[in-house]
């Protein structure tokens, strides 16, 4: 049996649209791969095609806008796509190897001389000694453990002595001296006994003695009717240290 002319023409329109249709859409796609090819070789913006489709074909492509037909309908599309959304961040790459160690640099200038320092102390200090004994016998005597370098000065200051000494009801004396040497710096002495406290030296010799050959300080006291009573000092000294030379 024969169909009628108008289905056999409307099957067949059906059967060659999709085909129409997806050969357009090739030629776009087409169009659109080479776009963005052309567009970074040439290094301008994004080329927009312009064309005329009708019935699923398209005519007219141009990259200028053109004039339909009638019963055509006029697009347009980029040669690039939008922008795709931003990508995960990548995992962190491995730390590289030590970099070799550079060259010595040049030794720069030489800075600029310093300001001169505050002048140094004169060596001079005071010094204090307080030496004492117990009563043992007719003669005492106190040693300090300081030696006194040679080619100092020594200078006495002050000098108190303080004991009970009553006793050497026919006298006594103290001697406040270098030693080895002798040189006696304060002395106190009587003819008759004597409390002491806190007394000055008798006599006493503050002018300034040369040490040599290192000395050490003593004390020494007797008594001439008995044992040396237990006695104290408080010695005040001024104390020149000798040069030094450094080399």
């Amino acid at each position: 049996m024969q169909h009628p002319a108008s289905e056999v023409d409307r099957r067949h329109s059906l059967a060659k649209g999709p085909l129409v249709v997806a050969s357009a859409l090739a030629m776009i796609f087409g169009m659109i791969i080479a776009g963005p090819v052309e567009s970074a070789l040439a290094g301008s913006s994004p080329t927009t095609y312009y064309a005329c489709l009708h019935k699923g074909t398209l005519s007219n492509v141009a990259t200028s806008m053109k004039t339909c037909k009638s019963g055509y309908t006029q697009i347009s599309w980029n040669a690039v796509g939008p922008q795709g959304i931003q990508g995960i961040q990548g995992v962190k790459g491995e730390t590289g190897p030590k970099g070799a160690t550079g060259p010595k640099g040049a030794t720069g200038p030489q800075g600029a001389t310093g300001a001169t320092g505050p002048q140094g102390g004169s060596g001079i200090e005071d010094v204090n000694w307080s030496p004492s004994w117990t009563a043992a016998g007719y003669e005492q005597y106190a040693i300090s453990n300081t030696t006194i370098e040679s080619g100092s000065e020594l200078q006495l200051v002050s000098a108190t002595a303080t004991g009970d000494w009553s006793s050497c009801t026919t006298g006594y004396a103290i001697y406040f001296r270098t030693y080895p040497g002798d040189v006696v710096l304060a002395t106190w002495s009587s003819g008759s006994g004597a409390v002491l406290s806190n007394t000055p030296a008798t006599s006493a010799d503050t002018s300034p003695i040369s040490i040599s050959g290192g000395q050490q300080l003593n004390v020494l006291g007797a008594c001439n009717s008995g044992s040396a009573p237990a006695v104290s000092f408080s010695i005040t000294l001024q104390w020149t240290h000798a040069p030094r030379v450094i080399s």
